[in-house]
């Protein structure tokens, strides 16, 4: 359940940029994959974290446990990451995941502390299943090299 109720245009720009981007690059089975459990991982990852703040005595933590929120944008960075990791040469992956997770710590101190940790975790998840399974499988010939 959201907070606040609709979804405004920009969203649906940023939403369907990263799922064209991330399809474009890494296919179709991988999207899917990251889109559902880049947000499930998120969300649990963001509980366990708000948790232990909670219990280290913080009171916005503790706060935040009893906030109902969800949304669509910790999929969209997940799905950033995703198509980030995949790109070819190597080093313009590494550059691009570094900008989206730079971009992400900024927005930190932006937007609300639940969102920032739950793009954080997505971000990280989308680009570890974009690096260590689908890049594998895209461009072997550079993992056989190492």
């Amino acid at each position: 359940m959201q907070s606040v109720s609709g979804i405004h245009f920009s969203m649906v720009v940023v939403l369907l940029s990263a799922y064209v981007l991330a399809e474009t690059f890494a296919g179709s089975l991988a999207l899917v994959c990251v889109v559902f459990l880049s947000d499930w991982f998120a969300s649990v990852m963001g509980l366990l974290t708000f948790r232990l703040l909670a219990g280290l005595g913080s009171a916005d933590a503790h706060a935040l446990l009893s906030t109902p929120d969800a949304g669509s944008s910790a999929t969209a960075h997940g799905a950033y990451a995703l198509a980030a990791a995949t790109l070819l040469p190597r080093k313009l992956a590494i550059g691009l995941f570094s900008l989206l997770l730079a971009v992400t710590a900024v927005l930190f101190f932006e937007q609300q502390i639940g969102a920032s940790v739950a793009h954080t975790y997505s971000s990280l998840f989308g680009g570890a299943v974009g690096w260590f399974v689908v890049r594998p499988r895209l461009y072997p010939e550079e993992h056989k090299r190492r």
